[in-house]
């Protein structure tokens, strides 16, 4: 049987084994941009997949307004997202910039980009964000210029990051295996002198690095049964397999977890040694041996308690096995 061990390590109840790492920016809203000189609109709806990026209007490089978008996973353990915006205006009174449609008469303003990375459920690491800009000239009376990034980690409507700085957020991939954080990025300029503007937010996850699990028995068993297991890393996960033996044949087993390494005596003297807040339902082979495989994010860190148990039908005679304690640790 295999099962994602619900509590300690935080992962699902039902794990993906084949989880990858990726990385994808999309539109929040739409995003446009627009140059009065030469004048033209280009844009992608609200949605859109914006991972690999190049959208310019046409008077680009002379005039006009560029948003680069770049996003790539690098290993298993590290993905990265980069947009870059830049406004360029030669001579002329030129207006151009970011706009939040695409179409129609442009209204110059802030587009919102969302920046997800997909990983193994449960797993923890950090995302480095930072946030340059350089304007030229740095201020004119003939120019007017608006180069802001702001960057809300979780998308939560709570801002993280809101002027040009660098910061590392810890981070969580819950049940989705999402890390998801919105970017609002405004590049926009109206002047009549040249003027060159330039904008560059940096995403960077990393996974925290993968733990080092030891298992070892504890404890005295009951009626023969004994267990042991073995750990192996998968990727971005860890599967932990359980064996006990000495169990009733093709009887009802338990595989109990627990945060504790004690618990009651069990009827017929056994003990428990787990508190048994996570139990499984197995049934022994033939031969009375019972396994157990538990799948955990490569990164989980924490120590948990197993004990095997077996019981006889009919008489409701119990053998509990010695207890492992599981211990994984950066």
């Amino acid at each position: 049987m295999k099962t994602a061990l619900p509590f300690a390590f935080a992962c699902l109840p039902i794990c993906d084994l084949a989880a990858q790492l990726s990385v994808e920016v999309s539109a929040a809203s739409a995003v446009g941009l627009a140059s009065t000189s030469p004048a033209s609109f280009v844009g992608i709806p609200e949605g859109a997949d914006a991972s690999s990026l190049d959208l310019q209007t046409s008077g680009f490089p002379s005039a006009g307004a560029r948003l680069v978008v770049h996003a790539s996973s690098t290993s298993p353990f590290a993905a990265t997202a980069q947009i870059a915006s830049h406004t360029l205006v030669v001579s002329g009174d030129t207006e151009t910039g970011t706009t939040p449609s695409t179409g129609g008469s442009p209204v110059y303003g802030p587009i919102e980009l969302l920046v997800r990375f997909r990983t193994t459920p449960g797993t923890t690491g950090r995302v480095a964000v930072s946030f340059t800009r350089n304007l030229y000239p740095v201020s004119s009376p003939l120019a007017t210029s608006v180069v802001q990034g702001r960057v809300d980690m979780g998308d939560d409507g709570r801002f993280d990051l809101t002027r040009p700085s660098q910061a590392v957020f810890p981070v969580f991939a819950g049940p989705s295996g999402e890390i998801v954080a919105r970017v609002v990025l405004e590049n926009h300029a109206e002047t009549s002198v040249t003027l060159i503007n330039t904008s560059s937010i940096v995403l960077n996850y990393t996974a925290d690095p993968p733990t080092t699990c030891t298992i070892t028995r504890y404890g005295p068993g009951c009626g023969g049964a004994q267990s042991n297991g073995s750990s192996l890393q998968l990727g971005t996960w860890r599967a932990i397999a359980l064996l006990g033996n000495g169990n009733f044949a093709g009887a009802p087993a338990i595989s109990a977890f627990g945060a504790h390494d004690t618990g009651p005596t069990l009827p017929g003297g056994c003990s428990l040694l787990t508190d048994g807040a996570a139990p499984f339902a197995l049934v022994s082979d033939a031969f009375g041996y019972v396994s157990h495989t538990v799948t955990v994010p490569a990164t989980a860190a924490g120590t948990i308690y197993h004990q095997f148990l077996s019981i006889e039908p009919g008489t409701l005679a119990i053998r509990a096995s010695n207890g492992l304690a599981i211990s994984c640790m950066q």
